[in-house]
């Protein structure tokens, strides 16, 4: 598959009505998920590997790791019509088979060390009042699935990076960029007063020596 054609399938995930602002609920845009899935199969990471998106949405992540080869991707999310959607997008894709979605609040779930090869995902920015660091969670649930071999791949605002970066080595890792883009924030919630807002968004590999 090219990455094009990955794109382009990525392009027919649906995005979620009426989505929640708590829960930051914005699909990853298809070119954005693409690049960052391509990166991770360029290295490797992708095919006959075991991948885990966390907060996975209607699929985007899950959906395009299993187009790309990988053993199993399965994606744990909380809200129950983003899976409903992405069972049928994975339906839809043809690689049902190949995808697992499981309905979990990550507060709860937890995965058995090494359990994945590899984690893809766009967690919460954190943008939010009530979600002040809401990606803190969703990374220290991903290094307890991959460690001690694996890697995690994801997304986060740009200027959180000197933060990820101390993150990362206090848990025991090495930070890398490997992409940025001017991220554009769709006016899905009410609060929004421009149709799009673009935040700059870095893709990031965090790995263990």
């Amino acid at each position: 598959m090219r990455k094009a054609d990955l794109e382009r399938a990525l392009e027919a995930v649906p995005k979620r009505p009426d989505p929640s602002p708590d829960l930051e609920q914005y699909r990853t845009p298809a070119g954005i998920a693409a690049d960052l899935l391509w990166a991770a199969h360029a290295e490797g990471a992708i095919a006959d590997k075991r991948v885990l998106d966390l907060g996975s949405g209607t699929g985007t992540f899950a959906i395009g790791a299993a187009l790309l080869g990988a053993r199993l991707a399965t994606g744990v999310e909380l809200d129950p019509e983003s899976l409903r959607l992405a069972h049928a997008a994975a339906d839809s894709a043809f690689v049902a088979q190949r995808t697992w979605f499981v309905a979990a609040n990550l507060a709860n779930w937890h995965a058995e060390a090494g359990a994945f090869d590899t984690v893809v995902m766009n967690p919460p920015f954190g943008a939010q009042a009530g979600n002040r660091h809401g990606d803190r969670l969703f990374l220290e649930r991903a290094v307890e699935a991959v460690k001690p071999a694996g890697t995690v791949w994801f997304l986060a605002l740009e200027r959180t990076e000197r933060f990820l970066a101390s993150w990362a080595r206090d848990a025991g890792g090495r930070l890398e960029r490997v992409a940025a883009w001017d991220y554009p924030l769709e006016a899905t919630m009410p609060f929004h007063s421009k149709d799009v807002q673009a935040v700059r968004v870095g893709g990031y590999r965090l790995a263990w020596a």
